[in-house]
């Protein structure tokens, strides 16, 4: 048996090198660091290593936590076999975190992960008054956008479009940035939108759409009526 979990580690990590995989140590994610990060495929692992029983335990939550973020599709913890219970593997299981065990030198994928719902950009839209829209005036216009998915979107960009009768008003911004959207949350932006002083009377459209680096885009046209 390893003397310490960075012995473990490094001798799962061997034996998943050998197996094909891909491994890098001590991962690092904004919301931490996982023991190993391993891809094979087009699928990746975020596997925590464990010598002792109350660290299974606590490293089986921890991963569910994980499971949310987008950087792995399966997230497991790995033992001695020796260490590893009936209970351990009820709790797992409910949770959908994949459990391996180590005999000598074999491992054993003895309960498999749950895979998330890649996070998606789902409802969302505009809303504006239109009374307040005429030649000359600045009017507000909100658009939000709901992560749809099962898992966490990254480094999200929320814009509208310039264009037609549509300008930026002075010192507003057209763009909002966001860090993070977690499954079920609605992100809300209030722009500022100036209408040219010569627009004409007549519908027009205002284009907003919303990224991440991992999701399709999220794309509204609102047509909007100058008086």
């Amino acid at each position: 048996m390893a003397k310490n979990e960075a012995e473990f580690r490094n001798q799962i990590a061997d034996i998943l090198k050998q197996q094909g995989f891909e491994v890098s140590l001590e991962y690092k994610i904004p919301e931490g660091r996982i023991d190993i990060f391993a891809t094979k495929g087009d699928v990746r692992h975020g596997i925590e290593v464990k010598i002792n029983q109350r660290g299974i335990a606590d490293d089986i939550v921890k991963c569910w936590k994980l499971l949310r973020v987008p950087e792995f599709d399966e997230l497991y913890v790995a033992a001695p076999d020796a260490l590893l219970s009936n209970e351990q593997m009820i709790h797992a299981k409910e949770l959908g975190i994949g459990i391996i065990s180590m005999t000598g030198s074999t491992l054993t994928w003895i309960v498999r992960s749950t895979q998330l719902e890649a996070a998606r950009f789902g409802g969302g839209g505009s809303g504006y008054n239109p009374d307040d829209v005429r030649p000359g005036s600045v009017f507000n216009i909100y658009n939000h956008v709901v992560n749809s998915g099962q898992k966490i979107a990254r480094d999200l960009e929320m814009y509208f479009t310039p264009a037609g009768p549509f300008v930026r008003a002075q010192k507003e911004r057209t763009r909002f940035r966001r860090s993070s959207l977690g499954p079920g949350e609605d992100w809300k932006e209030n722009f500022k939108v100036k209408v040219k002083s010569g627009a004409k009377s007549g519908i027009y459209p205002l284009h907003f759409c919303t990224i991440s680096d991992s999701i399709a885009p999220a794309s509204w046209k609102t047509d909007i009526t100058i008086k």
